[in-house]
């Protein structure tokens, strides 16, 4: 596990070295600075489990400091703990817990109610980073689960055009992609079929009828007029499937998956029966 790095902040250099010593450990890389301004620039460079901020300090004090830090999202759930030399009851508790201060504390410190406050915020910080850790790696295995998925549905397809694709072509019908070829009408044919997809997945999630086939057959009668194959058929599909699962969710990825499965077949038969009937 990585050092935790705790930022102590106060403009007397004698309070920092009891600080330093009375939380010296070998899990902590602390950070040393005698100014609000300095803490800010170090802010800006790194990650912090907690921040010790003295409230009176010269030129910037505590307060100011922890304001112009909560201005900064990154740093605005970053702890911080107010350093204080007044006794309770001076009103700058109050003052500290309106900046977000997670707790105050008074000089001269207590070695081992400091260090256990301490340890406690980095134990947080750092069992919220091992979350975090692990939350990212899940979301890694799900792209790539959902990118093989893609593939696989790809290749079948593929697999699936091809004694289309022979019968098409022995027809003489040209060999040349609509992708290459005319790629502005590649790009208008493949959002209108992902409005078909979308529409497919309104049907099966409100029963409601948008005659999707009628669409489909209109379609391919299109793409037959420009002399498409079924590989036009499968390079339209592949570019809106993975348009559509692109940050889906793997719920929403799967239903597109299945939805474009049934309409994809649907209108490559269309577009079969299309060059049939014009023998």
């Amino acid at each position: 596990m990585n050092k935790a790095s705790i930022l102590l902040v106060d403009d007397r250099r004698e309070d920092l070295l009891v600080l330093e010593e009375i939380l010296a450990s070998p899990d902590y890389d602390m950070v040393s600075v005698r100014s609000g301004t300095d803490a800010l620039r170090h802010l800006l460079r790194q990650e912090f489990a907690i921040v010790l901020l003295d409230v009176q300090m010269s030129e910037m004090n505590g307060f100011e400091t922890a304001k112009l830090i909560r201005q900064r999202e990154k740093n605005r759930n970053v702890p911080i703990i107010f350093v204080t030399g007044h006794q309770p009851g001076s009103g700058h508790e109050e003052q500290g817990y309106t900046l977000n201060a997670v707790d105050y504390i008074v000089k001269p410190f207590n070695p081992d109610i400091l260090r256990t406050k301490v340890g406690v915020f980095v134990e947080l910080y750092q069992k919220t980073a091992q979350l975090e850790d692990a939350m990212r790696q899940l979301q890694r295995e799900r792209e790539r689960t959902e990118e093989l998925e893609r593939e696989k549905e790809m290749r079948s397809l593929d697999q699936f055009s091809s004694p289309l694709q022979r019968t098409v072509t022995g027809q003489s019908r040209k060999n040349v992609l609509i992708s290459e070829s005319a790629p502005e009408t590649f790009a208008e044919l493949t959002e209108f079929y992902g409005g078909l997809l979308e529409l497919a997945l309104e049907e099966r999630a409100y029963r409601v009828d948008h005659n999707i086939s009628e669409a489909l057959r209109s379609l391919s009668d299109q793409v037959g007029q420009l002399n498409a194959t079924p590989r036009d058929v499968v390079e339209i599909h592949k570019t809106m499937l993975r348009a559509k699962t692109n940050g889906s969710t793997p719920e929403k990825a799967k239903a597109y998956i299945q939805e474009g499965r049934l309409i994809v077949l649907e209108l490559m038969g269309y577009l079969v029966s299309f060059y049939r009937n014009q023998l």
